[in-house]
């Protein structure tokens, strides 16, 4: 190998060197992240190591050509000039035989001497022919032999010349990575110990020239679903009464989806219902479809649904008064019970008392002798107790209007009254009230309902009072006027009808206030309960034609203002 060959090599080995350290000072000056150790340290380290072992081999390579001669045609290839040279400075072969020797020998050594402006070739002198063929061996080219002489390994060379060995720097390199890897490992041991549940970032080490791509799409809808997790449970909706529907649900899966979505408990931990109606839901099978039963009974209402079954906590004392009897002769009274005799008289006195007949009797193997019931002893103890029940109420009557409402003249509800024909509805299939109806509620109810009444009365007079003025606007002949007529007439008819059965209310109610005594007791709660809704229902079936005359008369009038 050409010695200009083999400083090329070396040459280039230590400029890839020296980027490869800039390279990494650079990766050095951007942070020492301990998440982008791996990607930005490590993998360059490793790389140079390959870069060093395999510029050893190189090195061992070329000494191993450099200790191989080179062969005359290799030479005349690379040196045409300095063949010709060394053939014309051989000497004429002398007469002398010794001094042909002494002759050869110096050119071996002036052969193998250094020289500038090429590497130096040692030639071996070709042995003297005869006198006879002097001119051709003058003529003949001298064959060149290499130099048996090793030169020099690579590195003592450069280091002759001042260079540094590019192993040795490799070397160096090496020795200072290390000492920096070990820097970061304890940073990033620390850093870890620091953030034990974070999540290490995919950060890579980026070539320059080369673009980053962005996340995939899966990542990114992973990162949008989780983003909408944590703002549901931030602030979650609330459900309203058609659950964001305008139409109720008209197939099995969207009713099972509506009540889920009422009785489930969301990622916050809320649930719309309470714990008991959440694990009939969670129960499945005939429960949950009783839940939706009660759910379309509702109207698909939340609020309603909700509102069906409550829980009440009450705490209550209660006094347990424990009482001992049993069936006692005299004579037992008086050596069991040790009671004396004036208070076993009085005790038989109070048993054959009128009334008491069942607490004597007569000896089951002797009829003469008689046995009394009495009481032996007698405790009482004071018990707090806290009650959890659940109040179930009517769906109807959370589905049902508010009866009974007062209203102005100007303002009337049509529903107050019933329709022509109705009777008072009973749901076989719906919950019973958890409590009865009490005295008071009744009697409320009753003065309501004769106040409704009332209004009803005002808003007939105002309605014949709009077609009186409405007909005004027509002639005298017009066909309108007989139909005006008839209306009023209906109308004046309900308005009697009204004022009687008001009549007939308020003089109910002075009953009830004479059995009542001014205060409703319980006691007397049941007979005023149904003499209150007897006088309800009959006031009902009274006003049904007036529902009917009411609405004969808003067509009329409509007709009119037309």
């Amino acid at each position: 190998m050409a010695p200009s060959t083999r400083l090329e090599s070396k040459v280039h080995s230590c400029s890839e060197l020296e980027k490869g350290h800039k390279k990494l000072l650079a990766v050095k000056r951007e942070g020492n992240d301990p998440d982008e150790f791996d990607a930005k340290i490590k993998d360059p380290i490793h790389e140079y190591e390959a870069q060093v072992k395999a510029l050893k081999e190189k090195q061992k390579k070329a000494a191993e050509e450099e200790t191989q001669p080179a062969t005359e045609e290799e030479l005349h290839e690379r040196f045409p000039s300095r063949g010709r040279a060394c053939k014309s400075k051989a000497a004429p072969p002398s007469k002398d035989p010794k001094g042909d020797k002494k002759k050869d020998v110096g050119k071996k050594s002036n052969g193998a001497q250094k020289d500038s402006d090429g590497p130096s070739v040692a030639l071996k002198a070709v042995p003297k022919p005869k006198e006879k063929n002097t001119k051709a061996a003058e003529e003949a080219p001298e064959p060149s032999q290499p130099s048996k002489r090793l030169r020099k390994p690579p590195a003592e060379a450069a280091a002759k010349k001042g260079s540094p060995d590019p192993a040795a720097v490799l070397d160096e390199e090496k020795a200072k990575l290390r000492a920096e890897l070990e820097v970061l490992q304890k940073k990033l041991e620390a850093a870890e110990k620091k953030k034990p549940t974070s999540s290490r970032a995919s950060s890579t080490f980026t070539p320059p020239g080369r673009k980053v791509s962005g996340p995939s799409p899966a990542t990114a809808s992973g990162k949008r679903r989780r983003g909408a997790d944590e703002a549901e449970e931030a602030e979650e909706p609330e459900v309203t009464g058609n659950d964001g529907d305008e139409d109720e649900p008209n197939t099995e899966a969207a009713k099972n989806n509506r009540l889920r979505r009422i009785c489930e408990v969301k990622p916050s931990g809320r649930c719309h219902v309470s714990e008991e109606i959440h694990q009939r839901w969670k129960k499945g099978g005939t429960d949950r479809l009783a839940l939706r039963d009660e759910l379309e009974a509702c109207g698909w209402d939340k609020d309603r649904f909700v509102s069906t079954m409550t829980k009440q906590r009450e705490k209550m004392n209660k006094t347990v008064r424990t009482k001992k009897r049993g069936w006692y002769t005299k004579e037992k009274m008086k050596v069991k019970l040790g009671w004396s005799k004036s208070y076993i008289a009085g005790v038989v006195k109070f048993c054959e008392r009128k009334g008491n007949e069942s607490l004597v009797k007569k000896d089951k193997y002797n009829s003469d002798i008689n046995k009394y019931h009495v009481e032996i002893d007698e405790e009482d103890e004071s018990v707090d107790e806290d009650l959890e029940r659940y109040v179930k109420t009517s769906t109807k009557a959370a589905n049902a209007p508010v009866k009974f409402k007062k209203l102005n003249p100007k303002r009337t509800r049509e529903d107050l009254v019933p329709a022509e024909g109705s009777e008072p509805e009973e749901d076989e299939n719906s919950p019973q009230d958890a409590e009865p109806v009490t005295g008071i509620q009744e009697y409320a109810s009753l003065k309501k309902f004769g106040d409704s009444l009332l209004s009803k009365t005002t808003k007939l007079s105002d309605l014949s009072g709009q077609l009186d003025e409405a007909i005004l606007e027509h002639d005298q002949d017009s066909p309108h006027r007989e139909r005006v007529k008839k209306s009023q007439k209906s109308l004046e008819a309900a308005m009697e009808i009204l004022e009687r059965e008001f009549e007939a209310v308020e003089k109910t109610k002075v009953e009830v206030e004479k059995l009542k005594g001014g205060k409703l007791d319980d006691a007397k709660a049941a007979p005023l309960i149904a003499k209150m809704e007897d006088q309800i229902q009959k006031t009902q079936q009274a006003c049904a034609k007036v529902t009917t005359a009411e609405a004969t008369a808003k067509n009329v009038l409509k007709m009119l203002t037309k």
